[in-house]
């Protein structure tokens, strides 16, 4: 938390940024604001090897959120005309997305990531809305080869790290 406030003070926005300490549920249920855009990278795993340290794993995995609980509370705080999206593992992209429905928040856009051409799909990068509409659908590689990156990855991160 510190070193959030921290970064945050030295942030070119830094007159705009808050940090609320607080679990999600905590904060949820004493805000009034509704906001036009949420973005998520909860805890990954529901059920993996927990050999981590107490710190790592409460970072890594669900029980410290759940899905069912990070849905329901950012269905009440996304505004009825924004949306919200998520970076969760491809093996949990099914169960979300059914949690994300009986809270009212249909799928709009999906790309799901792999790290070559040739491997599995690692991630679901979900976006949600109130609106049920054709949901757009996407694919993104990150590597042509180790350490050689496809044109899109590069085009999308490139303002984000100094070596690409």
């Amino acid at each position: 938390y510190v070193q959030t406030v921290e970064n945050f003070e030295a942030s070119d926005w830094g007159d705009r940024l808050f940090c609320y300490h607080a679990s999600l549920q905590e904060f949820a249920a004493e805000i009034d604001d509704k906001y036009d855009l949420i973005i998520s990278n909860p805890p990954f795993y529901t059920s993996t090897f927990k050999k981590l340290s107490k710190e790592r794993a409460m970072a890594r995995h669900t029980e410290s959120l759940t899905y069912t609980a990070l849905l329901f509370w950012v269905s009440k705080l996304v505004s009825k005309k924004g949306s919200c999206a998520f970076i969760i593992p491809y093996v949990e992209e099914s169960s979300f997305i059914e949690i994300a429905r009986e809270n009212k928040l249909f799928l709009n856009r999906i790309t799901r990531v792999k790290g070559t051409e040739n491997s599995v799909i690692k991630r679901s990068l979900l976006q949600f809305s109130f609106f049920e509409k054709p949901i757009e659908k996407d694919e993104l590689i990150i590597e042509i080869k180790r350490h050689e990156y496809t044109p899109k990855y590069v085009e999308l991160v490139k303002d984000f790290y100094l070596k690409m």
